[in-house]
């Protein structure tokens, strides 16, 4: 059971790990489109 919250640390943990998936900075501040 999840339970998706609007908590913001959570949020920016949870788009930090996507976007050090997707080869961006760890700390998600770089939000680079992929082509």
């Amino acid at each position: 059971a999840r339970e998706l919250r609007t908590d913001e640390p959570t949020v920016v943990r949870l788009l930090s790990a996507v976007y050090r998936k997707l080869g961006t900075d760890p700390t998600g501040l770089t939000l680079v489109p992929l082509p």
